[in-house]
């Protein structure tokens, strides 16, 4: 049963990190007109996505 969970989450990441590079980041390139702004909030927010994802696996019985 977890390794369906894990196999449900990395899922869930890949489509998370797709609709972060084809959706979030140019709306977080047109808020803070930087690049560098722009990759590093697309890139925390997939890393936060990943460990919220991965932590709630973890946790389950």
């Amino acid at each position: 049963m977890r390794v369906l969970a894990y196999i449900a989450a990395f899922g869930l990441v890949i489509f998370v990190g797709f609709h972060l590079i084809t959706d979030g980041y140019p709306s977080f390139l047109r808020q803070t007109h930087s690049q560098l702004a722009a990759q590093i909030l697309t890139l925390g927010t997939l890393m936060l996505t990943c460990a919220a994802t991965f932590w709630a696996v973890r946790r389950l019985p």
